[in-house]
């Protein structure tokens, strides 16, 4: 994946956030909005409830007022009746300003009725020109929102289109390029295969002897003659099953010996091995080594099998992960620092160099390197054994001088 790639893709990337971000904001603004509208819409209709309210009781005392003074019209007018019954005698001057008084009650009445229908009237007109305000605002404010998320879309779908044609046109750019170089790698390699089916040819020819021809016939008859069992994943589950199972020193060789072959030749073998507990028995097997020439072979076979193992990344976990792998290395770097010097010696220089070797690769990786190094008791016995090492090559440069002047002093 290409720079311009990770370029385009971080650009889209932080334009959907924006956009998200933006449309997360418009949606919380609009709730909002929309929730204020409707409180006050709330408020205004708790307002009209208490006004409501207001003018029922100020109607139920102005209906009680008009009773009362009903009833005392009445009364009165009884009692004007009956004082006119009884008296009789009032005369034309009473009856008319009886008249006058009663048309005045009427009139007030009349009145104190239109009154009340005239202000039911008002409070009702202006009830409808509050809910006709709000759903104006209501419906202008819907629009105002709407216009503004159609032009936000709309620039958003502008800028995707410029993106996504910049994009097409650098790409169409960039396939006439990668064709270009599809065909020049295609041309090279077909010179490439030529060059190297004529160099064989020519290879083939030149050295065609009857040597060749004999070692290629070998190779024909082995492949023909070869077995089931000699291939390398079968080689190397039944070495590990005469590991595991079998205790007589010559089947143990035997399969050790198998054991370091395949792990040599395939890192596949070395993976199939880590997967069983052949690596924990190896180690058990060399703690119970002593420094007898056939210990010395099991010994010497099983830390290249070890050493094997560990060039491979998958596998070198699995040696490092035996317990007491690291103190077992370092017993046997103990007990085999000396030099080649006898005829078992060079066996166990080739011990202490394997192990060196094996103890390096180890430590490459730096966790298991913090590790080793944390551990002070490690770190001793190693500062320890270099320390005699190096002691004993100063000696053997030493007297290999003294040999040398003496070889020299004698044949002088």
């Amino acid at each position: 994946m290409d720079s311009k790639t990770i370029q385009y893709r971080t650009a889209a990337v932080t334009l959907q956030t924006l956009s998200r971000g933006n449309e997360a904001g418009v949606q919380y603004q609009k709730y909002r909005k929309a929730a204020i509208v409707i409180q006050q819409y709330f408020r205004s209709f708790l307002a009209v409830r208490r006004q409501r309210r207001i003018y029922l009781r100020t109607l139920r005392s102005i209906i009680v007022m008009q009773a009362t003074v009903r009833g005392f019209l009445e009364r009165q007018r009884l009692c004007q009746i009956k004082s006119a019954v009884k008296m009789q005698i009032s005369g034309q001057k009473q009856q008319s300003s009886l008249l006058r008084f009663t048309a005045g009650a009427y009139y007030h009445l009349a009145a104190v009725r239109i009154q009340r229908a005239y202000r039911i009237h008002l409070l009702w007109k202006h009830e409808q020109m509050q809910l006709a305000s709000v759903l104006y605002i209501q419906r202008w404010y819907s629009a105002k929102i709407q216009r503004r998320e159609f032009l936000q879309h709309r620039e958003k779908i502008v800028k995707i289109q410029r993106m996504v044609r910049k994009r097409m046109k650098c790409k169409s750019a960039g396939s006439g390029k990668i064709q270009k170089g599809v065909s020049q790698r295609t041309m090279n390699n077909g010179i490439t295969k030529f060059q190297a089916l004529w160099r064989g040819y020519s290879w083939r020819k030149k050295t065609d002897t009857d040597e060749t021809r004999a070692l290629r016939d070998s190779l024909v008859m082995a492949t023909k003659e070869s077995k089931e069992e000699m291939k390398l994943c079968n080689r190397t589950a039944l070495a590990i099953d005469r590991l595991l199972k079998y205790k007589h020193f010559s089947y143990i060789l035997a399969a050790l010996k198998d054991l370091e072959v395949v792990t040599r030749l395939s890192p596949v073998c070395c993976e199939s091995m880590a997967q069983t507990e052949a690596v924990s028995t190896i180690f058990t097997l060399i703690r119970s080594c002593n420094r007898s020439v056939p210990c010395m072979d099991v010994i010497k076979y099983s830390v290249q099998i070890l050493l094997n193992l560990s060039k491979y990344e998958r596998t070198t976990q699995t040696v490092y992960s035996v317990e007491n792998s690291i103190d077992t290395l370092l017993d046997l770097l103990q007990m085999y620092r000396e030099k080649a010097g006898d005829k078992i010696s060079g066996k166990g220089g080739s011990i202490f160099t394997k192990v060196c070797s094996l103890l390096a690769l180890l430590v490459k990786d730096s966790t298991r390197a913090s590790e080793i190094r944390s551990n002070p008791q490690v770190i001793a016995r190693l500062r320890s054994l270099f320390r005699l090492i190096s002691r004993k090559h100063e000696m053997d440069a030493q007297r290999t001088l003294a040999q040398q002047k003496t070889s020299a002093f004698r044949n002088g």
